[in-house]
């Protein structure tokens, strides 16, 4: 006769040790004693393979140079679309109502369309790794045609921010952003200077 519950205390057992064994490969592959966090996808939650130092820089300008096109188009839903490739979706509504109030609160004589020629990385440190990407702080330079009703001149923006390089949607995106400073320079064109 088969002795039903010896039968499920041993089954009991081997599956609280098989849930041991499995916790175990778990921590010990996450580490989370370790000084290096892993960066988890939370598309899939397998980890985000790591960027070299160029990679980072690469990804950067790419992710801006996303933000200054979307912020180029004149449809809000075109601008609102930009920023989701470029950015998590937590910080798209954030950077997009930045922008809007930046828009707002401009003197009528600095409105006007603006075509942007280069955005260029001029220095990046990175502060560390953290769970969610890589912390960084980065300056970077803008330049662009800004057009008015009655002339045009060439603006050259520095910008400088912190920010977090982290995986969203599948891709490495800006995760948080925080801007530390912002140097215009208005440049007039030379053609508008011969009219």
């Amino acid at each position: 006769m088969i002795d039903f519950r010896r039968t499920e205390r041993i089954l009991g057992r081997t599956a609280l040790a098989a849930l041991a064994v499995l916790a175990a490969v778990v921590i010990w592959t996450v580490r989370p004693w370790s000084g290096d966090p892993v960066a988890l996808r939370p598309d899939t939650g397998a980890a985000a393979r790591d960027l070299s130092e160029p990679e980072m820089a690469e990804v950067l300008i790419a992710l801006l140079t996303r933000v200054y096109a979307a912020f180029g188009q004149e449809e809000e839903g075109a601008i609102y679309d930009g920023l989701v490739a470029a950015v998590a979706p937590g910080l798209v509504t954030d950077l997009y109502l930045q922008r809007r109030a930046a828009q707002v609160n401009e003197p009528p004589e600095m409105a006007g369309s603006a075509e942007i020629l280069d955005v260029t990385l001029d220095e990046m440190t990175l502060l560390g790794r953290t769970a969610d990407g890589y912390r960084l702080d980065a300056t970077w330079t803008v330049i662009g045609i800004l057009g008015h009703e009655d002339h045009r001149h060439e603006r050259v923006n520095r910008y400088s921010a912190t920010m977090t390089l982290g995986p969203a949607a599948g891709e490495w995106r800006l995760t948080a952003f925080d801007l530390n400073q912002v140097r215009r320079q208005d440049v007039p064109l030379f053609l508008d200077m011969l009219q």
